[in-house]
């Protein structure tokens, strides 16, 4: 009886150690935050069908990257000795998000074009760019 609860004991610590997050690991689950956000508000901006669901998109997209970004300095203050930029460790992370940005300036520059006109839109881009300024 003592060597299986030992044996589970042991277990459970090597479950506890090894689901615990690294500095990198937290990380690059922000950064795939952030580009899956990306990616998916592209979509349906390249989707939208009107002036108004194109807005709606990339106000969504703002307030979600402003929730991220406060996950980013948390992040900071928690492992402030953690670098990403120019770090190997994130490059494959850092290549999806520059993807991920491209596309979706390839589709805000087809909605800038397409709904030049709508009242609904231009509001949107102004509501995005307060709630991106806080």
């Amino acid at each position: 009886m003592k060597k299986i609860l030992a044996s589970m004991f042991v277990l459970i610590i090597a479950g506890m150690v090894s689901c615990s997050k690294s500095p990198e690991s937290e990380a690059k689950a922000l950064i795939l935050d952030m580009t899956k956000l990306t990616d998916k508000t592209a979509d349906k901006v390249s989707s939208a069908t009107s002036g108004k669901d194109a807005g709606e998109a990339l106000i969504a997209y703002a307030e979600g990257m402003k929730k991220l970004a406060e996950t980013g300095k948390e992040l900071e203050k928690k492992y402030p000795d953690l670098k990403v930029e120019d770090n190997e460790k994130f490059k494959s992370e850092e290549e999806a998000m520059t993807k991920a940005m491209g596309k979706f300036t390839v589709a805000i520059t087809g909605v800038m074009t397409k709904y030049a006109d709508s009242k609904e839109f231009k509001d949107a881009m102004s509501k995005m760019t307060e709630v991106m300024k806080q």
